[in-house]
């Protein structure tokens, strides 16, 4: 977790650990306290798989969701690390919509070779939509940090705004976003992990995890 931790700090390209942690933290902050929510915040490795069509057997429980979120990279590997942008890939099991969140829109994804994936294997048809006016980012490294973002954004203004049964947009239009001070914010979840980790005697918190280590 400390090579994580300076992928955050010296504003590299962050690693899918980072990103799996920002999800733990997300169900922690913003899942727990609304338990009629049904929302899957899925880790990059799994998204990574079912992309590229490595995993013939999704979860059964995903059917149970409302909507999932998934980090994805055009990965040529079954590692997410091996990728070289992350975008962010919202499905609404409810509505049957992909919607994707591009902070680099030129950029080439596999968002929607994911939805064909997925509506195969979770046997529904599914809409493709990649969502215009997403915040871009300004250099090759923050895409991580957006992705981070978004998800946040989406479930705190979005989803979890309104009642299940009301139609929400999902539009990002006019979304602030700094990715310095949101990579501030990411590192002080993960030094507060850590501190609360050293105070139950988790000394393993100060090791590097394995890939995907939040799971």
């Amino acid at each position: 977790m400390l090579e994580d931790l300076r992928t955050v700090e010296d504003n590299s390209w962050l690693t899918d650990n980072v990103i799996s942690f920002w999800q733990f933290d997300l169900e922690r902050r913003l899942l727990k306290p609304a338990p009629r929510t049904n929302i899957k915040l899925v880790r990059p490795t799994e998204a990574v798989l079912l992309a590229h069509g490595l995993n013939q057997n999704v979860d059964p429980s995903f059917m149970s969701y409302t909507h999932l979120f998934l980090p994805i990279n055009p990965s040529g590997g079954e590692y997410a690390e091996e990728g070289t942008h992350w975008s962010l890939l919202v499905v609404s099991l409810v509505d049957g919509v992909a919607f994707h969140y591009n902070s680099m829109q030129d950029h080439p994804h596999i968002a929607d070779q994911l939805t064909r994936n997925l509506s195969r294997l979770i046997r529904k048809p599914l809409r493709f939509i990649d969502i215009q006016h997403v915040p871009q980012q300004h250099n090759s490294r923050d895409c991580g940090v957006y992705v981070c973002a978004f998800m946040e954004e989406l479930l705190e203004h979005r989803l979890l705004a309104i009642d299940a049964t009301h139609k929400v947009s999902m539009s990002l239009k006019g979304m602030k976003m700094s990715a310095k001070q949101y990579r501030r914010q990411i590192r002080k979840a993960i030094e507060a992990e850590r501190t609360e980790a050293l105070e139950r005697g988790d000394r393993n918190v100060l090791k590097e995890r394995p890939r995907s280590g939040w799971l």
